[in-house]
């Protein structure tokens, strides 16, 4: 059976390639095949929410457990992380695991600034497809570029973009905290801001949740050993029951000059040079691809061709 053959069947497809592959973990194959087999269903979702009761713990309620409609949830949140977002000082940003941008098309449309500058980054080139179409043609005026690339391996330069968010896109990478914040804290300029399920601030029914999926549990005390600056760690706003979140806030405050070029090699993070309409690393010889004025920037995914720039 294929994995669409599956994923109409709606099995879990990542359960399925767990149990597959005999492993109690989700490796980046394993996100990446279930997520973009997903593709498209977000934005349907997001445009099509439906009036239905849904369990909610807020802070206004002391995170009580309470009913309330769904649509009025999703209002809810995203105007809860458009008032952190802000409040911190920033020109760009980096939504890392962007998925299809709804969750930044969420945030800025009730947010009252709008940076100078726009990325989103997926390991899914069909998620990516969909986010910038959907996300260009919402926000026109807005400054915004759409990559592939892995959360591991980022393909941007050290410092180089003021505010780097995740929205649950870290979860499904089971015991690989320390790499992932190492990485995004490379990237970030001032602040690294996550919003990801809280296993030591959720109910029973997040935890129980978590641990069924394989998802992350020690972000925050993972920051603290690596001696990251934190400024900002509690439940966020509103979260539903089975899936509560964590807002955790790192503060670096890097002075550096601005960068000529975001894009960086994932491989060596050398700047990468825009020659005939693909991306090309010096250091390591690689092509990077262009699909459908996509820069296709995983490291699986360069080309070697050392003689690139004669032609």
């Amino acid at each position: 059976m294929t994995l669409k053959e599956l994923y109409d069947k709606k099995i879990n497809i990542m359960e399925y390639l767990r149990d597959n592959h005999n492993i109690d973990f989700n490796d980046k194959d394993i996100i990446k095949c279930s997520y973009d087999m997903q593709a498209g269903s977000y934005i349907k979702g997001y445009k099509n929410l439906s009036h239905v009761p849904v369990l909610v713990r807020r802070k206004t309620n002391d995170y009580a457990l309470e009913e309330i409609d769904n649509v009025e949830y999703h209002n809810l949140w995203y105007e809860a992380a458009a008032n952190i977002f802000d409040s911190l000082d920033y020109n760009s940003i980096l939504d890392a695991g962007t998925g299809e941008a709804t969750t930044l098309h969420g945030i800025m449309k009730n947010s009252k600034k709008i940076p100078q500058q726009i990325y989103g980054v997926d390991i899914s080139l069909s998620r990516v497809l969909y986010a910038s179409n959907f996300y260009s043609k919402e926000f026109s005026q807005h400054n915004s570029s759409f990559v592939t690339g892995n959360i591991f391996d980022l393909p941007f330069a050290d410092s180089s973009i003021d505010l780097v968010f995740t929205c649950h896109a870290i979860e499904p990478n089971t015991n690989k905290e320390k790499d992932i914040l190492q990485e995004l804290y490379r990237v970030t300029k001032k602040y690294l801001l996550m919003i990801e399920p809280s296993y030591n601030l959720g109910s029973d029914a997040t935890k129980e949740n978590i641990l069924k999926h394989k998802y992350i549990t020690k972000l925050h005390s993972t920051a603290i050993a690596l001696g990251y600056k934190v400024i900002r760690y509690e439940l966020f706003d509103i979260s539903m029951d089975k899936n509560m979140s964590e807002i955790i806030i790192i503060e670096k405050n890097t002075e550096t000059t601005e960068n000529q070029s975001v894009y960086a090699c994932p491989i060596c993070k050398k700047t990468l040079k825009y020659h005939n309409n693909q991306f090309y690393c010096h250091n390591c010889l690689l092509i990077y691809p262009v699909i459908n004025n996509i820069p296709v920037l995983n490291r699986e995914y360069g080309i070697l061709c050392s003689k690139f720039l004669e032609f």
